[in-house]
C-alpha cells in the first residue's frame, strides 16, 4: 500500500540503484523502500535504466543507444522514479 493507501505494484520489487552520487543513491534507496522495494546500490553499472544531470536530446539518444530503456534527468522526483520503475516492469 503507498501513502495513499492504495496498491502501487512496487512491493518486494528488487531495485539496483547505480549512481556515482553516494547521495542520489540513498535518495533514491529511501524512496523505494518506502513504496516496498528491496533495494540494491552500486556506484557504477553496465545495464541498468539511466538516471543522469545530462538532459539533452543528444544524451538521451546515447543512453538509448547503449542499451537504457529509462532515462531520468538529475534532480528527479518521487514520482518520476516510481514511473520509470513502472514503465520498464509492465514492458518485462
Amino acid at each position: 500500500m503507498n501513502e495513499n493507501g492504495r496498491g502501487n505494484g512496487l512491493a518486494g520489487l528488487r531495485v539496483m540503484v547505480i549512481d556515482d552520487s553516494k547521495t542520489i543513491r540513498r535518495t533514491a534507496e529511501t524512496l523505494l523502500r518506502k513504496e516496498g522495494c528491496e533495494v540494491l546500490t552500486a556506484v557504477d553499472g553496465f545495464e541498468v535504466s539511466m538516471l543522469s544531470s545530462k538532459d539533452g536530446l543528444f544524451d538521451k539518444a546515447r543512453g538509448r543507444i547503449v542499451g537504457a530503456e529509462q532515462y531520468l534527468t538529475k534532480p528527479f522526483t518521487r514520482d518520476e522514479l516510481l514511473g520509470a520503475i513502472h514503465r520498464y516492469t509492465a514492458a518485462h
